[in-house]
Formats: C-alpha cells, structure tokens, sequence
C-alpha cells in the first residue's frame, strides 16, 4: 500500500481515486443492486477496500463507508447477504464490521474502525487473555471515533497488532460522536510488501 499511494501521487489522489471506487455509476456494467459502483460488497476480494482509508489516516472515512455498506447490503432475512455465504466469509466480514476491528490477511495488523457495542470482550484461544473493548457516546447516529485509548494509553495509530492487545490481553476504551475528528495522526499501518521493493524496476 505504501508504493501503491506513492505511485498514485501521493494521499489526496489516493482519496479521490478510493472514493470514486463507490461512486454510483461509475461502471455502466455493474450490479444494479450496488448502484454500478466499482466497488461489490458481494465479491470477497474487495473485502478491504472500504478499509484501506486508514492507510493515509482517514479511519473516519472507512468508518462511514463500513457502516453504509453494513446497514444498506446486510439484513435479518433469508437473502440478507450482498453475496454467496462462501463459508461464513460474508458472515465473518459483518461480524469483524461490527467489532470495529479488520484483519488483515496473512499479518498481525487490524485496522481500527467503530464498535457497535458499549462493551465487549474478546477471548483469543484457550490462553486465558482477554480483550475488553469499550464504547461511550455511540448511538445510531454517532459512531465516528472521538479518541481512542489502548490499555490505558492514548492511541493515535489507525491500526493496532496482536502484540498490542491480544497475546497478552488488553482494552480498548473508545469515545464516540457524531461528527468525524482526526484522531489518527500516527504512523500509517504496516505495508510489508512494500519493504525494499521498487515497482518500477517490476512493471
């Protein structure tokens, strides 16, 4: 991710060229039920895409966007999935939306998002640690994350690690609004691909 934003002029282009991905009408041939966006919710490879605001610390953004997708494609009904179950894939993204974390694939990393409830706990395994997450100030109409402390400390990362909250336990105490705030000014999350790596020497 960090070559992809470099190589597209850097963050503001990144946040045009991700917005237009759910812009409507976008794509004349696409799904009709996804308002011909580039982007499918049904389509599992794009699983991330609402998330990836957070690698120029605009978690706020992919707040809003997981929640739109949330409440607009999932529901209580027999077809209340945007797509084929696949396993509980569709099941799993929904449930990961909810918690207001996002793994992502083959790393440690969780996007930070906004949790749905007050309070949680989050048992990891058989190792006895626990995660304990929560939310004040949230309601139907105010989810955007106001600060954001992790085991006590505040945190300005828009991401968190295993490392930090899961293989020894911890908390995560959110303060939630209505209005946006950019709480995230720390480093971007991690971008291992990108480590040593030239594109143009591979294009």
């Amino acid at each position: 991710m960090t070559d992809l934003i470099k190589h597209m002029g850097g963050a503001e282009s990144f946040l045009a060229r991700l917005d237009a991905t759910f812009k409507p009408g976008l794509y004349p041939d696409g799904d009709a039920r996804f308002n011909k966006s580039l982007f499918d919710p049904s389509n599992e490879p794009g699983f991330t895409t609402p998330y990836l605001y957070n690698f120029v610390n605009r978690p706020d953004h992919s707040v809003q966007r997981v929640r739109d997708i949330a409440k607009t494609h999932y529901r209580l009904t027999p077809d209340g999935l945007p797509g084929e179950s696949d396993a509980g894939a569709m099941e799993s993204w929904l449930l990961w939306a909810m918690l207001g974390l996002y793994p992502l694939t083959g790393q440690t990393t969780f996007l930070i998002g906004s949790p749905w409830f007050s309070n949680l706990v989050i048992r990891p395994g058989s190792s006895g640690k626990t995660l304990e997450m929560n939310a004040t100030g949230g309601s139907a109409d105010a989810f955007h994350v106001q600060n954001l402390k992790i085991n006590g400390q505040l945190w300005t990362k828009s991401w968190v690690s295993w490392e930090d909250v899961f293989e020894r336990g911890g908390t995560m105490e959110f303060v939630l609004g209505k209005e946006p705030v950019m709480w995230a000014t720390g480093p971007p999350p991690p971008s291992p691909a990108s480590q040593g790596i030239d594109i143009k020497s591979t294009l």
